[in-house]
C-alpha cells in the first residue's frame, strides 16, 4: 500500500500533529486515534460540516460512546497551543490546553444527541477487545456498520456491555476519583428547571473531571425517567431523612443542592457528619448560606453580577446572570444570528410543567400567519386543552415538541421566544432570540421585578399579549432587547465557576480543570 505518513515523537503527540500538518500542508486536522476501530464516519462528516459552518477553531463531540468520535482543529491553532502548552499531559493528549483556555478560542461542542456515553467502544484492554469481537461477529456488514446499529444492538442485548463495564476510563484531566451528589426536585407544581439545571452541571463535571454523579430525589416517575434517560444513577427517597445516610454510603466529595427551600436541619447534618463540600444553587433562604462552601444564585444580587467571598461564614458567592450555567448545546449557536425584519417564527416554552397552562392561553392569542413551535415537558398536564386550542384555529402552522433534544436550535430559529422568567429566558437571548416573558406565579413576578425588563409581564397581562406582540414587530425594539441582555454578560462566567469548583474539590492541583 502506498500511504503517506509522518513519524514523530512518541511522548509529544501535540508536536507530532503540528509537524504532520506542516508536512502535508493541511489547514485543518481531523484527530482519530488508532485504538478506536468503530469510529463513525457519518458522525465525523457531521463534525466537519459543523466545524466549517460555524468557522470554529476546534470542534469536538458530546455524549457519544467512548471510541466513536473525533476532534477537529485548525492547524494554525495546533501550532499556537504547541508553543504555549507546558504540561506533559497537554502535549501527550493534544487538546487539553485549548479546552482549558476556551475563552481564547472559538470552540464548538457538537451535540450528537446519541446520549450513550456510558458505552465503551475503545480498545485499551482485553475486555474491550472481547466486546469489539462480539460486535463484529454479530453485525456482519462491517462496511456499512454505523454507531446507531451498534447502540441498538447493545440496547437489545444489554449483557454485552457488561463485558468491559468494569474497565474505568481515566480521562486525561482526572486526578482522582470524585463522587458528586445532586439533590434536586421537579414536579408539575414547581416545574422541571431545577432538574434540567442539575443535569447540566452533572454533564459538565463528568466531561471535565471524569466524576461519578448521583441524583437523590423524592420526585415522581416522570422526573426519574428524565434523569435515567441521561444515564445517571438515581436514589429515590421517601423523605429527606435518608439523605445523610446515602451520601455517607456513596463517599460523596461534593454535594450540589438545587432546591429553593432546602431544610436547614438536613444541611446542618450534612456539614456535621460528612466530609463533603456543599454548593447551593438558587436557595432562597440566606440563613442557609453558612452551611455552603459555594452559593450560586441568579436572583440574590438583584441581577447584578457579583463574585465575592464572605470570610465570616467561609462562603464563596457567584451571583447574577453572568454565572448561569447553560447547556453546551447553546454555545454552538451563540453570536451567529441576524434578526429578521419581521416576526415569522415563534417558540412557546413555559418549562417542563407549565402549571398555569400559559402555552394554551398564548397560542390562542397568536395570529394565523405565524409559524409556532411549542415545547412541552414531562410534567405538562394540559395536552388536551392545547390540542383543542390548536384545532380551533386550523390555519395555524403549529408543531408540538415533547421533550426535544434540540431546544437550542429551536430557540435559535425563532424570531421571538415567549416563555417565563427563568433559565429559558436567558437561554433564548444567549443564542440571539428576543424574549417576551410572562410570569407563572407570585415568586417569579417578585424575584424578577428587579431585573427591570420592559417585556417581563405579570400573569394578569396574558390577555393583552397582542399589544406587546405589535410593539415587538419593530426590529429596533427586538434589537434593544438583545442589547439589554448582552450588557448582563449572560453565561460568560461559566469557566470561572467550574474552575473554582474543580480547584475546590481537587485541592491545590490547579491544572486539573479542563473547560
Amino acid at each position: 500500500m502506498n500511504i503517506n505518513y509522518y513519524r514523530g515523537s512518541e511522548e509529544n503527540v501535540l508536536g507530532r500533529y503540528v509537524e504532520s500538518a506542516k508536512k502535508f500542508n493541511a489547514d485543518v486536522v481531523v484527530r482519530i486515534t488508532g485504538d478506536n476501530p468503530l469510529t463513525d464516519i457519518d458522525l465525523i462528516d457531521k463534525l466537519i460540516d459543523a466545524h466549517f459552518k460555524f468557522n470554529s477553531d476546534y470542534t469536538y463531540c458530546l455524549d457519544t460512546p467512548l471510541g466513536v468520535s473525533a476532534e477537529i482543529i485548525n492547524s494554525k491553532i495546533l501550532k499556537e497551543i504547541s508553543l504555549k502548552a507546558d504540561l506533559d499531559y497537554e502535549k501527550e493528549h493534544v487538546t487539553p490546553y485549548i479546552r482549558s483556555h476556551s475563552e481564547k478560542y472559538k470552540i464548538l461542542k457538537f451535540n450528537s444527541n446519541l446520549k450513550h456515553q456510558y458505552i465503551r467502544l475503545t480498545v485499551d484492554t482485553n475486555e474491550d477487545l472481547d466486546l469489539i469481537k462480539v460486535i463484529y461477529q454479530n453485525l456482519g456488514d462491517l462496511e456499512n456498520l454505523n454507531i446507531n446499529d451498534i447502540i441498538n444492538f447493545i440496547k437489545q442485548n444489554p449483557e454485552i456491555s457488561q463485558i468491559n463495564s468494569k474497565i474505568k476510563q481515566n480521562p486525561d484531566n482526572t486526578i482522582k476519583n470524585i463522587n458528586i451528589a445532586f439533590l434536586t426536585e421537579g414536579s408539575s407544581k414547581i416545574g422541571m428547571g431545577h432538574v434540567y439545571r442539575s443535569l447540566t452541571y452533572a454533564k459538565e463535571l463528568m466531561e471535565n473531571l471524569g466524576v461519578k454523579a448521583y441524583f437523590l430525589t423524592k420526585s415522581n416517575e416522570n422526573v426519574i425517567k428524565t434523569i435515567e434517560d441521561e444515564n445517571f444513577t438515581i436514589f429515590k427517597m421517601k423523605d429527606d431523612d435518608e439523605i445523610v445516610d446515602i451520601l455517607k454510603e456513596l463517599d460523596i466529595n461534593l454535594t450540589i443542592i438545587d432546591n429553593l427551600n432546602f431544610k436547614e436541619s438536613i444541611l446542618s447534618k450534612i456539614k456535621d457528619k460528612l466530609d463533603t463540600k456543599v454548593v447551593m444553587v438558587d436557595n432562597l433562604t440566606p440563613k442557609n448560606d453558612k452551611y455552603a462552601d459555594v452559593v450560586l444564585s441568579l436572583v440574590r444580587s438583584n441581577f447584578d453580577n457579583k463574585d465575592c467571598y464572605n470570610k465570616n461564614i467561609n462562603t464563596k458567592y457567584f451571583c447574577g446572570p453572568k454565572y448561569l450555567i447553560l447547556r453546551n448545546e447553546f454555545d454552538s449557536f451563540k453570536n451567529k444570528k441576524d434578526l429578521k425584519p419581521e416576526i415569522e417564527d415563534i417558540l412557546l416554552i413555559f418549562g417542563g410543567s407549565d402549571p398555569s397552562n400559559h402555552t394554551s392561553a398564548v397560542l390562542e392569542k397568536l395570529s394565523n400567519n405565524l409559524r409556532v413551535n411549542i415545547v412541552i415537558g414531562p410534567e405538562f398536564k394540559y395536552f388536551d386543552d392545547l390540542e383543542k386550542v390548536n384545532k380551533k384555529i386550523p390555519n395555524k402552522n403549529v408543531k408540538i415538541h415533547k421533550e426535544p433534544g434540540n431546544i437550542a436550535e429551536l430557540m435559535y430559529n425563532a424570531d421571538l421566544v415567549i416563555t417565563s422568567p427563568g433559565l429559558s429566558m436567558f437561554e433564548a437571548v444567549y443564542v440571539g432570540s428576543p424574549v417576551l416573558a410572562i410570569s407563572q406565579n407570585y415568586l417569579q413576578n417578585h424575584y424578577y421585578t428587579p431585573l427591570n425588563y420592559e417585556y417581563l409581564l405579570p400573569k394578569s397581562e396574558i390577555n393583552s399579549i397582542e399589544h406587546y406582540l405589535d410593539e415587538l414587530s419593530s426590529l429596533k425594539r427586538r434589537k434593544d432587547i438583545l442589547k439589554f441582555f448582552n450588557e448582563l454578560d449572560v453565561g460568560k462566567g461559566k469557566v470561572e465557576v467550574f474552575k473554582y469548583l474543580s480547584e475546590m474539590i481537587l485541592k491545590d492541583d490547579h491544572n486539573a480543570f479542563i473547560e
